[in-house]
């Protein structure tokens, strides 16, 4: 059987729950340093005025989850740079967390944003504990199911490895 991670139950493995959560924490701590710009320039076609100002005003683990799961829509080209993606990825990969993934979006979606943004080029701890957060999204599955197809090969084609290396936090 093939599945979707946002096809997963939560709460149905509490230490791979754990793990994610804990992931999360290490990505929050990661990308700390990705400050939002003085001027905020997200797609004002994309958003709201309102929803321009909690971006910008609200603090990020204080962003609600509706927030944060529109966040999680925006195509690489909307994002009007690398650190602003990094300043909301750890909220938004929270919210994919909680919802094991959000079920308007199709696998790869976000995969492609990382890859738009040069996620390769991205310093290696921050690729690490990304990578390393995915790896602990996934063993959210049970053992006897496998990942869809189009899921491993944008996480490949982002170079978002598995992997002893890529789990490595610095």
């Amino acid at each position: 059987m093939t599945t979707h991670p946002e096809a997963c139950l939560i709460g149905s493995n509490r230490e791979a729950d754990e793990r994610v959560s804990a992931a999360t924490e290490v990505v929050f701590s990661a990308l700390a340093r990705c400050a939002l710009p003085a001027e905020l320039n997200l797609c004002g076609h994309c958003y709201s005025p309102e929803q321009l100002e909690r971006f910008a005003c609200t603090p990020l683990r204080e962003l609600s989850n509706e927030d944060a799961r529109v966040l999680l829509w925006e195509t690489g080209d909307h994002w009007p740079d690398a650190n602003t993606l990094k300043h909301f990825l750890p909220r938004a990969l929270k919210e994919l967390a909680r919802t094991n993934g959000v079920g308007d979006l199709y696998p790869g979606h976000l995969f492609e944003v990382l890859a738009h943004h040069h996620f390769g080029a991205w310093p290696h701890n921050e690729r690490a504990v990304i990578s390393a957060w995915f790896d602990a999204l996934e063993e959210r599955f049970d053992a006897g199911e496998t990942l869809d197809p189009e899921w491993t090969a944008a996480r490949q084609k982002a170079g978002i490895y598995a992997g002893p290396e890529a789990g490595e936090v610095l």
